[in-house]
């Protein structure tokens, strides 16, 4: 009896450790054999005890057009498949995934629902039509730039900080997710036919999301959405700059206030503004209270002596002579500021009095978003992250 129950045990122990994993794209089963999980020569197996563990894989710009096999790489956190041909990928089984990137490939589906885990999403440059992000709550960062999406809805993404959804074919887009002030970026420039873009406020949304189309507008309700095109005018200011204060002006079309939607005090023609403040001018058809536009203005007046910390969420050097420099300001001594692309890679140590430019050894970088680590004097540290925005 005890040599059958040896026996048994040393056959499960062998079938145990010799599952083996189907891999049919011979470029992703060379990528293995390179990185040592797989012996060779290309036979398309590798054993699933050398993968199952994996923490990270990365996979860039290896011609790799099938990914089959990457579902019993059940331990992953961070999968970059970036700059290949694929079409397809399943990610069903990877709970664990916090990272995905499948920027530059031609992929025409997704499905994420089981990946409640998911906090940073790149898909840039793919074919995708859709995408249901409901049960990845824990959602950080998402990019789908370039695709042919129709309509997104992140209402229940309450943890969202960047948000890029530019040249899509997007027509809905749900925002409203009771935290709108946690996202530092946002642009959905390049959507011809997305008339309305729901939000938690307007007044918020028009302050600081300023990349998106001028087809485009920020509503709260789709009663307002319907409004829009109403028969109506208002007034449009550009932003002002001085160091000493600012006269409103004579409008033909609405009228001031300190709030939008007409709310908050009412300002008027010859009022003097001396502090910095954002102003709106609101305009009502007088038989038709739903019919109503809206445009808004920043009055900024040179800081005093205790505005003197300054992190900026991000910057535009596109060589006009705004805002062409990531620069910061603080009341601590800087020793050094580094900065790192999105995957770690230090690309830049710019001079703080001067600021980053968006350069890294003399290149242009690409828009995208990049990390900050400040040194100071005393050898304290601040991190955190901006986004760069070239036209």
């Amino acid at each position: 009896m005890k040599k059958v129950i040896l026996t048994y045990f040393i056959l499960f122990s062998v079938s145990l450790f010799s599952q083996q994993t189907y891999v049919p794209d011979d470029n992703f089963e060379q990528a293995l054999i390179n990185k040592g999980y797989d012996s060779g020569p290309l036979d398309d197996y590798v054993l699933t005890s050398n993968i199952n563990s994996i923490k990270e894989i990365f996979l860039m710009n290896l011609n790799i057009s099938d990914l089959t096999g990457i579902e019993d790489f059940t331990d992953l956190n961070h999968l970059q498949v970036n700059n290949n041909n694929l079409n397809t990928i399943s990610v069903n089984n990877l709970l664990k995934l916090n990272t995905l990137s499948c920027e530059n490939n031609n992929i025409t589906f997704l499905d994420i629902s089981n990946n409640i885990n998911l906090k940073n999403l790149f898909l840039d440059n793919n074919s995708l039509q859709s995408l249901n992000t409901d049960k990845n709550i824990l959602l950080s960062f998402i990019s789908i730039v370039n695709n042919n999406i129709e309509s997104l809805n992140f209402s229940l993404n309450t943890e969202l900080t960047l948000v890029e959804l530019n040249n899509n074919n997007l027509n809905f887009l749900d925002l409203r997710n009771n935290k709108n002030e946690e996202i530092n970026v946002f642009n959905s420039k390049n959507n011809p036919n997305l008339k309305c873009i729901f939000v938690d406020t307007i007044a918020y949304s028009n302050t600081n999301w300023l990349n998106i189309d001028s087809t485009s507008f920020f509503v709260e309700t789709e009663k307002q959405c319907n409004n829009i095109s109403c028969n109506i005018n208002v007034d449009e200011l550009n932003d002002i700059n001085t160091c000493n204060f600012f006269i409103l002006p004579s409008l033909n079309h609405g009228a001031f206030f300190s709030e939008s939607g007409g709310k908050g005090m009412i300002l008027n023609t010859g009022d003097i503004i001396s502090n910095s403040q954002t102003i709106y001018i609101y305009n009502v058809d007088i038989n038709d209270a739903d019919c109503f536009k809206e445009s808004s203005f920043k009055v900024t007046i040179c800081e005093s002596p205790t505005e003197k910390e300054s992190f900026p969420y991000f910057f535009t050097p596109n060589n006009d002579g705004v805002n062409d420099y990531w620069k910061i300001k603080s009341i601590k001594k800087i020793k050094r500021v580094l900065i790192y692309n999105r995957f770690g890679k230090l690309i830049s140590s710019p001079i703080p009095e001067i600021g980053w430019d968006g350069l890294s050894n003399g290149k242009k970088v690409e828009s995208n978003s990049y990390w900050y680590k400040i040194i100071f004097d005393d050898d304290s540290l601040k991190i955190g992250y901006f986004s760069l925005l070239r036209n």
